[in-house]
């Protein structure tokens, strides 16, 4: 086989994959977890409490810590993961998935529509 022709039989090893594809995880000492090349230190929201108005969501970390975090500290960085939850309370309480209206969606293709027009 020479250099340009691409072995495509057999299961990827790690050189086959790019260095920024996919997260490392570096253990130093006995105590110490770090995660390399990853774009987003936040994995998932696992819980949300309210304290004296202030919401809070339970953020689980790629090292697999969890930290109370505000909703202003999450946003709009991790908004998908607050959504993502959110979806998934409402699933486990059987409430039904929240839609916009139909006259909400119509009015944002009309402006839509105009915007481009104008353009």
């Amino acid at each position: 086989m020479t250099d340009t022709e691409v072995d495509d039989i057999g299961p990827l090893d790690e050189a086959d994959l790019p260095a920024s594809g996919f997260a490392e995880r570096l253990t130093v000492g006995s105590d110490d977890t770090a995660i390399a090349g990853s774009d987003t230190p936040l994995l998932s929201v696992v819980a949300k409490r309210s304290t004296n108005q202030l919401v809070e969501y339970l953020a689980l970390t790629t090292s697999y810590e969890t930290f109370w975090l505000s909703r202003e500290a999450l946003l709009p960085e991790y908004a998908s993961l607050i959504e993502t939850f959110g979806k998934a309370e409402r699933k486990n309480k059987g409430l039904p998935e929240l839609r916009r209206s139909a006259r909400l969606a119509d009015a944002n293709a009309e402006v839509d529509d105009d915007y481009l027009l104008i353009v």
